[in-house]
């Protein structure tokens, strides 16, 4: 996670990976869950889509406990 916005950083690469303009990535808030055994990672962000306007979204990943993201749960 990073100590600057809260984010998790290999779930904001994902993210950008599927934005039309990664550029315009913004973290807005990142929550978490410990299920002892991974994590459940909530991450709320706003981007440009395709007509310039400004939308949020939404991604839900079960994450190990070193960082890797097993699988996506929810992505809207």
């Amino acid at each position: 996670f990073s100590s600057w916005d809260g984010s998790h950083r290999n779930l904001v690469n994902k993210i950008k990976q599927a934005m039309n303009d990664p550029d315009s990535y913004k973290h807005i808030e990142t929550k978490y869950w410990d299920k002892k055994d991974y994590l459940i990672v909530l991450t709320q962000y706003s981007g440009k889509n395709a007509f310039g306007g400004r939308v949020k979204g939404i991604i839900k990943a079960k994450i190990s406990l070193n960082g890797d993201i097993l699988e996506i749960l929810d992505s809207k």
